[in-house]
């Protein structure tokens, strides 16, 4: 049976199918199988994203991926199966065998960009659809410009909970249909009591009858958020099902986040629950997001788009994701260019910027772009299928004077001043908040902390 969530050729059922019908069942009860999500395309959540797989480290060559959520600037939680070895099931053999080299991952955030992987750790109590399938993701470089996702440490979910699922995987892993994971989809799920095969005490089960929604190969790693009276959070990791082609009647199951806690804190230490990462969050009055979605084929090679920028940005951001497999055949991969011109339509000979890598993801950022309407052109460069486009900016029109104002939102909260005393103490990167480093010179004092203690105490328009 399917060990592994993630393809290992260039993303196709037909590898999938394959390893389907070559590998024996494991040994307990049901067939439990690593999976992912089932719902409606979205361009919200920022805080979840792809954990994209190369076969090299110069990451030219995408086998697969699987999905995740930004806990910390530079944390990514995702799920232990998604970073071991192919047919391995538990922590022992996936350190026996060996994790994924972290030069061959990368993490992609539709309102981020791309991101390179320092480390990668597995909870020590991983075992398969019994308890721990749970990762750690460090990320070379700190994200910015979006809020990290906090995660449950109040209690379990009851019964009968809503919660919704969100992640990059295909709708259906049933015979010879294309692979359409690279997608981000949302849904919805109540909570059940887990069947016997499975333990209750460590994970979280829903029923899909075909109503709701459901979790399907590619999502594997991310998040069910769910709200616990005090705001969503981060309740569950996607880990697996039981049907094959995730169609009704399934059982879906997530790796309990409360359960995982203590491991997930003691590793993530000071990143943890970050409340900003440099730029402004997404969903604060100085930033802006359009997403929008589309198709090209070899008879329409191109899909164009255009949006406006704001006069006063101070960042520009456009992301491409795409669907892995193609709908001209199962071994047919796709290759999706991006081109984001100011002014005038974009062309592949005439460009600001441009992502040419051999995938369907890519990436443009733009520092202090003009104003006025921009361009984007998609280019199919192999198969054809569906896409998503995410244009954000990132506004100057916010209150400069603002001591630790991290997220960029008017007002300093103490978790903005905790960032800025990690910081301090050195437990945390200046990419947690650039903001308190009011004299420029590359570090916080306690003059800048108490200038920020300060805009907490009377506003922001102290200094």
């Amino acid at each position: 049976m399917l060990m592994r969530i993630r393809p290992r050729a260039s993303t196709l059922l037909m590898a999938v199918v394959a390893v389907l019908t070559a590998v024996p069942s494991w040994s307990f009860g049901a067939t439990f199988v690593p999976r992912i999500v089932n719902g409606l395309m979205t361009g919200a959540y920022p805080s979840t994203g792809a954990l994209l797989m190369y076969d090299d480290t110069a990451a030219t060559s995408l086998s697969g991926l699987c999905s995740g959520a930004l806990i910390g600037c530079h944390t990514f939680l995702t799920a232990a199966h998604c970073v071991c070895p192919d047919n391995v099931s538990d922590a022992a053999s996936c350190k026996s065998f060996g994790l994924t080299d972290p030069a061959t991952l990368r993490v992609f955030l539709q309102d981020g960009g791309f991101f390179t992987v320092s480390r990668v750790d597995i909870n020590p109590d991983y075992n398969f659809a019994v308890s721990g399938d749970v990762a750690i993701i460090t990320l070379s470089d700190a994200v910015t410009g979006v809020a990290p996702t906090q995660i449950n440490q109040a209690r379990r979910l009851d019964r009968g909970a809503p919660g919704t699922i969100v992640g990059f995987g295909t709708t259906s892993a049933a015979r010879h249909v294309p692979d359409d994971a690279g997608l981000k989809r949302q849904g919805t799920v109540l909570t059940a009591t887990c069947p016997s095969d499975l333990p209750g005490d460590t994970q979280i089960c829903w029923n899909f009858s075909g109503s709701a929604s459901n979790t399907c190969e590619g999502d594997s790693g991310g998040p069910l958020f769910a709200d616990l009276g005090a705001g969503p959070v981060l309740a569950g990791i996607t880990s697996g099902g039981n049907s094959q082609d995730c169609l009704a009647p399934d059982v879906g199951f997530d790796s309990d986040v409360f359960v995982n806690r203590a491991w997930i804190v003691a590793t993530t230490g000071s990143d943890l629950g970050s409340a900003s990462c440099g730029l402004p969050a997404i969903g604060s009055a100085a930033t802006a997001a359009v997403a929008t979605t589309g198709q090209v084929s070899s008879t329409s090679p191109r899909a164009s788009s255009q949006f406006e920028v704001p006069a006063g940005t101070r960042v520009l951001r456009v992301a491409l994701n795409g669907q892995l497999g193609s709908t001209l055949g199962l071994s047919n991969a796709t290759d999706f260019d991006l081109y984001v011109r100011a002014g005038s339509a974009a062309s592949t000979a005439a460009y600001d910027c441009a992502d040419t890598n051999s995938s369907p993801f890519g990436f443009c950022e733009i520092q202090s772009p003009q104003a006025g309407t921009w361009h984007v052109l998609v280019n199919r460069a192999q198969g054809d299928g569906t896409f998503q486009l995410t244009a954000t900016t990132y506004s100057d029109n916010t209150p400069t004077t603002c001591a630790g104002d991290c997220n960029g939102d008017a007002s300093v909260t103490i978790d903005e001043i905790l960032d800025g005393v990690r910081i301090l103490l050195g437990d945390s990167d200046l990419g947690a908040c650039p903001i308190l480093d009011t004299n420029g010179d590359g570090q916080v004092s306690v003059d800048e902390i108490l200038a920020a203690v300060s805009s907490l105490l009377n506003g922001c328009s102290a200094t």
